[in-house]
């Protein structure tokens, strides 16, 4: 199998100095498996690029190889070092990136749907093993930093897991499921550890919930006008709410989001398709062309035409 990246973006892109930390785009997907086999490994470098805060159906856990990497999740964030190991659960909104450091930052990982340890929904595995894991509010994500009493054994998991995907020997696929079984046998051991801890805080889960919300709006009418009574509408929220909301996820305000998303929408278009940059800049919200230029120039440092002129890699 191939070795993908994460849903990043590329340090060509002359973004780095855009602030990693509060994303620039959302993928929902992000996980090049294929139905017959749901699993997917990655090898990220972060050190200039970074993962933009996303989520997805697929289950995720992954470990640092090199440097330090921010592991973004919901509204915490975590530095974890070499060696140590994240998990983050269905559904969660996280993203990575380099915590300011001239280091290299670079992190391994690998996401599959719980079906291939589950099967179907009406099994013993999935409604005894995997459900209590999925719908779990305090394993929504999980640092296991080095020391930690269970990190050995889910960084051994996790590095024969990558390498099979990687390399594909024969019956890799049943090593595959047998490993991931042996990362829920884990899972299951620490959340009997935690199951007489607080519930993950209520406020944090809704704040989250309202975010993915507001965000499928954006991704779907990016091109059209939208207010943030539009937004507020959707999540079923205040205006004041929805800027908190995007502050304390995300770590900008719903305009700044809207604006650096259509944007990057136009640099897409302007590498893939042969429509004029007027017509892309009015598929992608922007009514008027000059400050279309402009707008795309303070964050990709050259013009559009000129963007795609040089066709920067994405």
């Amino acid at each position: 199998m191939a070795i993908s990246k994460c849903v990043s973006l590329s340090a060509e892109n002359h973004l780095w100095e855009n602030d990693p930390g509060s994303g620039f785009r959302i993928d929902e997907t992000g996980c090049n498996s294929t139905p017959e086999f749901p699993v997917a490994v990655y090898l990220d470098d972060v050190t200039t690029d970074y993962v933009n805060w996303h989520w997805h159906d697929e289950i995720e856990a992954g470990f640092v190889v090199e440097g330090s990497v921010v592991v973004g999740s919901g509204t915490s964030k975590a530095t974890l070092k070499s060696g140590d190991a994240f998990f983050v659960n269905s559904g969660v909104l996280h993203s990575m990136y380099n915590p300011s450091s001239p280091d290299h930052s670079v992190f391994k990982s690998i996401t599959f749907s719980g079906s291939v340890i589950g099967g179907e929904q009406n099994s013993i595995f999935w409604q005894k093993y995997l459900m209590p894991i999925l719908s779990d509010a305090n394993l929504r994500s999980l640092i296991l930093p080095v020391g930690s009493e269970h990190n050995t054994a889910v960084l051994s998991l996790l590095s024969d897991i990558w390498e099979l995907m990687a390399q594909e020997p024969a019956h890799y696929e049943i090593l595959v499921r047998n490993g991931l079984s042996s990362l829920l046998r884990v899972l299951l051991r620490i959340q009997e550890q935690t199951s007489d801890e607080t519930s993950r805080n209520t406020y944090s889960l809704r704040q989250e919930m309202r975010l993915h919300h507001m965000l499928e709006y954006i991704h779907v009418h990016y091109g059209e006008r939208i207010t943030l009574d539009d937004l507020a509408s959707t999540a079923a929220i205040s205006r004041t709410e929805v800027m908190r909301c995007f502050r304390s996820v995300i770590g900008k305000s719903p305009i700044r989001y809207l604006m650096e998303y259509r944007l990057q929408q136009a640099a897409h278009l302007l590498l893939h398709t042969e429509n004029t940059v007027q017509k892309i800049g009015e598929c992608c919200g922007f009514e008027d062309n000059s400050y279309f230029a402009k707008s795309f120039r303070a964050i990709y440092r050259v013009t559009p035409t000129e963007y795609r002129r040089k066709g920067y890699a994405e």
